[in-house]
C-alpha cells in the first residue's frame, strides 16, 4: 500500500512539473506551462486545441488495446511502461522546434497518463486486502494527490523563473 501510495504521490509530481499545472489526473493537454510553451513555438488558439486533440486522440486509439494487454500479460509491466514514458515526455518537449514537433510529445504524455493514472488506480485498489478498506484507501490517494497538486503549481512557476522566465528558453 505504502510503496503504491509513494509511487502514486511521485507521478502526480513529475506530471504536475512537466506541465505546472495542479491537476494531477487525466489532463492531457490542457496544462498551464504546456500551452504557454506550444504558443511561444508559434502555435495559434485553433492549432493549440488541435495539438491538445491529438492526445485525446492517443488516449481513444490506445486505451482499449492498453487495457487488453495489462489484462492478459502483466498490470507491473504495463505501469512500469508508463513510467517510462512519463520520464521520456519532458525530453520530447525540449527536441520540439516547432508546434507540429510537440504533437508526438502530447501523444506520448497522454499515453503515459493512461498507463500511469488509471493503471495504478486499478493496481492500487486489488491490492486491498479487504474491500472494506478500497474507498477509503482511494479517498486517501486522493486527498494526498490534491495536496502534491496544490504544492507543484508554485515549485514550477519557481523553476521557469529561475530558468529564464516564460518563453521557449525558460520553460
Amino acid at each position: 500500500f505504502r510503496v503504491l501510495l509513494l509511487t502514486s504521490l511521485s507521478i502526480s509530481s513529475i506530471n504536475g512539473l512537466v506541465t505546472g499545472s495542479g491537476s494531477v489526473g487525466g489532463n492531457a493537454g490542457g496544462a498551464s506551462y504546456v500551452t504557454l510553451f506550444i504558443r511561444a513555438l508559434g502555435a495559434d488558439a485553433q492549432q493549440i486545441g488541435i495539438l491538445n486533440s491529438s492526445g485525446r486522440i492517443a488516449r481513444a486509439l490506445f486505451g482499449l488495446p492498453l487495457g487488453w494487454i495489462s489484462d492478459r500479460f502483466s498490470l507491473k509491466k504495463v505501469i512500469l511502461t508508463g513510467l517510462i514514458l512519463s520520464v521520456i515526455v519532458p525530453l520530447a518537449y525540449v527536441l520540439s522546434t516547432t508546434w507540429v514537433h510537440a504533437i508526438p510529445a502530447m501523444m506520448i504524455s497522454a499515453i503515459a497518463q493512461t498507463l500511469t493514472g488509471m493503471f495504478i488506480n486499478i493496481f492500487f485498489v486489488t491490492s486491498m486486502r479487504e474491500a472494506s478498506d478500497r474507498a477509503t484507501a482511494m479517498s486517501m490517494k486522493s486527498i494526498l494527490t490534491s495536496l502534491v497538486g496544490l504544492v507543484i503549481p508554485t515549485i514550477s512557476a519557481i523553476i521557469v523563473v529561475q530558468s529564464g522566465g516564460i518563453s521557449v528558453e525558460g520553460i
